[in-house]
């Protein structure tokens, strides 16, 4: 893996010698950086003053953990049957999935807004719906890459 030879990577991706296996440490490792990046830039997770300014560093570790979780099991399921094109594949089946998953958010957002009058509480319910869409995203990928290797 190169972390800082951008050169060398290109050469590699044009002479198609980059294997799978290496494509997904790449995804794993730009994802890491990604959610850590994002997760620190948040004023709550750099200093926590009380128990609910934790929930957010909560559900950071909680979608870290889904996510390394979720990308180790589609791309188990791909190898499956001889499985190739792990990113071409979840790129593409993830447009759908993302589709769904915004419908879902405004729906619950819709629901959520009418029901809850407390904002400390309504943020808790939008935390844990970012850790169950997290869910359903790997789980509905995994579902159709065991159908496509089926």
């Amino acid at each position: 893996m190169y972390f800082w030879k951008t050169k060398e990577l290109a050469l590699q991706l044009k002479e198609n010698s980059v294997s799978e296996t290496d494509q997904m440490k790449y995804l794993l490792s730009t994802t890491i950086i990604g959610l850590l990046g994002f997760e620190l830039s948040s004023p709550s997770t750099v200093s926590p003053l009380s128990l609910s300014d934790y929930i957010p560093l909560l559900k950071f570790f909680s979608v870290l953990s889904i996510t390394l979780m979720g990308f180790y099991e589609t791309f188990k399921t791909n190898k499956a049957n001889g499985g190739s094109n792990y990113l071409s594949r979840i790129v593409c089946l993830s447009l759908p999935i993302i589709l769904k998953m915004i419908l879902i958010s405004l729906i619950y957002g819709f629901f959520v807004g009418l029901l809850v009058i407390n904002p400390n509480r309504a943020s808790f319910l939008f935390q844990a719906l970012e850790v169950f869409l997290q869910i359903f995203f790997f789980w509905r990928l995994n579902t159709h890459l065991k159908i496509i290797n089926s």
